[in-house]
Parts: structure tokens; C-alpha cells; sequence
């Protein structure tokens, strides 16, 4: 169906976008992307050893992953892709949770497009009771937050006319900083299981991820580079729907984003609930209920329509992020640190 094509590469460093204009805001991008991706540069002589070993063990858990290759048959060219829409029957290459897999963009840089979390190791931390407790969590988010409007590209569905809402450090749109949620306020308890939550899904995703991003990342966390949901390292925001599918799109993230979707009493089941599609690679991935996935906002992504399976239950699809907006600080009027100006300055350098 066409070429394999490359996206975004121009303002993208690793995961990071950048924005390009003169001010603060967009300066301070740049330079967080350039801190992180210098952090192996820098790295302290007495730090090489733990490092090493550290390499060690994400070197054999990519190489224990099963490879996901593209299908040239099936890739949709770059410029089609923008709001294609997926059924509960995607025509991709379709994989599994059952193992641990990854389709790579650039595996040197350890930059991929997909990482599936194996089932198993998602089972171990996650179980019936506090699934249940997300999942009121949820429902008391969704009757507390107004609905966040996005671009018309990016507009998805719900079978349940369920509001797209967000919890966390929402970006003040047409203003200046952050919006904190109203669920915080209201229902502080349901908050802290969201937190909480936010922190469980950045403890299994670590596992995986590439020891240089993980130092990247501790690096810019302790850098306070841009603010996270309750004590977790990077996640600022998560956007959450019941009964929603959405077309093919791109984001305007900063890192990886992380993807769990929930049934109430159904985690055990292992029918496919929803496909998350990467049309321009020409695959998708079944997610089951619980599942999590890893998926690189600079690449076509979506998620399908439900699967008959599931027609009659509440499916609570949640994605975990950072915003190239919340590293900006969303204000240009806060001018930038002389740290942040050395970052800054390497990109001349590069």
C-alpha cells in the first residue's frame, strides 16, 4: 500500500519535540531535550560501572523482545494516514501482549515507535482490586472535569457520548501555565488513586526502557523540568475516555506516551478489547484488558473501534504523557535559567 515513511524528524531529538521560535518558552524545549540528550556525555566516572550493568539488563530485555517489522504491503503513506479511522478488524499485521515486543525506529538510539509490555509482568502489578479502584477513580473524573476540546484531526468517538477528560497538569489554552484538575479539590481520595496509578504505570514501563532514557529522564526530573502528577518522575498528565476510539493523528509530546486500557472484572479475560493501530508501519496491537503499551506520539498512531466482545462494557482507555507545553512552562514571560541557556547554546554545537 505504499513506502515506509519517516516522521517528524527535523524538531525531534530522541522522543523530544521542539518548538523553534526565539522565545522562552520554546528556547527552554530545546534546551531540555538538548540536557537529555547529552546525559551520557557527562556521565560521572564513578557512575560508569552501575551504568554498565544497568545496560547490561535493558540490553538483554530488547533482545529477549520479539521483533515488530513493518509490512510494506500494509504501510499507509505519510500523507494519507492523518485521520484514518480503524474498525475492530484493522487490515494490519496484528500482534499480542504475550510477549514482550518492540517495532523500532532507530534501535542504536533506542528510539521505537511501539514497546508492548508482556501481560505477564503487567499482571504483577496489577490486579482485580485495584483495577476496580481506578476504575471509580475514573468515573468520579468524568463527572467532575469538563471535556477537553481537540483539533479536529485528533477528535475521537464515544459509543457512550463519555467526555474526553484530563487529569493533572492540564495546559492553560489561550493563557499562560497550568490548570490544575477539579477532581483534586472534590474528590481528593479518587485523586490519589490517579496519582498513584500514574506512579504504578511508570514502575512497570521502567523495566523496559532504555537505560540512556532513563538517565535522561532523572537527569531533566531533577532538573524540575517541567511539573509531573504527584510523586511521579515524568508523567504530568493523563487523558482518559470511556467507549472511545480515535483517528490516526500525531501529538505534540515530548516523550513516549504510555497507553492502559480498563474493564471492570474483566482483567482475566484474554479477548482482544481494542486495537492500538500504527498505520503508516502497518501493524496494530490487540490490547486485552489491563494491557499497556508504549507508543512514540511522532509516529501515526490510533485506536480502534471496540471489538463485538466487549460491545456491552465500559472500556476505559487512558493515556499518560508530557507535553512539549508543560516542558515550555507555557509562559513566555519566564526567561530562562543560565543552566537552561548553556543547554540551550549546545544546540549550536551539535
Amino acid at each position: 500500500m505504499g513506502r515506509i515513511v519517516k516522521n517528524r524528524k527535523d524538531n525531534v531529538i530522541g522522543f523530544s519535540l521542539q518548538w523553534r521560535s526565539k522565545k522562552s518558552s520554546s528556547k527552554r524545549t530545546v534546551a531540555i531535550a538538548n540536557l537529555m540528550h547529552d546525559i551520557q556525555r557527562e556521565l560521572p566516572v564513578k557512575n560508569r560501572k552501575n551504568v554498565r550493568r544497568q545496560g547490561k539488563k535493558q540490553h538483554s530485555t530488547f533482545n529477549a523482545a520479539h521483533n515488530i517489522v513493518s509490512n510494506p504491503e500494509k504501510c499507509v503513506p505519510f500523507h494519507l494516514a492523518d485521520g484514518m479511522n480503524f474498525s475492530s478488524d484493522p487490515n494490519l499485521d496484528v500482534y499480542t501482549t504475550e510477549n514482550a515486543a518492540v517495532h523500532w525506529v532507530d534501535r542504536e538510539e533506542g528510539i521505537f515507535s511501539a514497546f508492548v509490555i508482556p501481560r505477564d509482568k503487567t499482571l504483577q502489578s496489577v490486579n482485580s482490586n485495584n483495577t476496580s479502584n481506578v476504575v471509580r477513580a475514573l468515573e468520579r473524573l468524568q463527572s467532575t472535569e469538563k471535556s477537553c476540546n481537540r483539533s479536529t484531526n485528533k477528535t475521537g468517538t464515544s459509543t457512550s457520548q463519555s467526555k474526553y477528560t484530563i487529569f493533572g497538569h492540564k495546559i492553560h489554552r489561550g493563557g499562560h501555565g497550568f490548570v490544575n484538575d477539579r477532581l483534586s479539590k472534590q474528590d481528593p481520595q479518587a485523586a490519589r488513586t490517579l496519582e498513584k496509578w500514574a506512579k504504578r504505570m511508570e514502575h512497570v514501563t521502567a523495566e523496559f526502557l532504555p537505560s540512556k532514557l532513563l538517565r535522561g529522564i532523572s537527569k531533566a526530573n531533577g532538573f524540575s523540568a517541567w511539573p509531573t502528577t504527584g510523586k511521579c518522575k515524568f508523567v504530568s498528565a493523563m487523558a482518559s475516555s470511556v467507549n472511545y476510539s480515535a483517528p490516526a493523528h500525531l501529538d505534540d509530546d515530548f516523550l513516549f506516551s504510555i497507553h492502559q486500557l480498563n474493564v471492570e472484572g474483566a482483567l482475566e479475560s484474554d479477548n482482544i478489547v481494542q486495537y492500538m493501530c500504527f498505520p503508516t508501519y502497518g501493524f496494530a496491537v490487540g490490547l486485552r484488558p489491563g494491557d499497556i503499551i508504549l507508543f512514540n506520539p511522532h509516529v501515526h498512531h490510533c485506536l480502534s473501534e471496540k471489538t463485538d466482545m466487549f460491545s456491552k462494557d465500559n472500556v476505559h482507555v487512558t493515556t499518560f504523557y508530557v507535553k512539549t507545553a508543560h516542558v515550555g512552562k507555557n509562559n513566555n514571560s519566564i526567561p530562562l535559567s543560565n543552566e537552561e541557556s548553556i543547554y540551550y547554546d549546545m544546540e549550536f554545537k551539535h
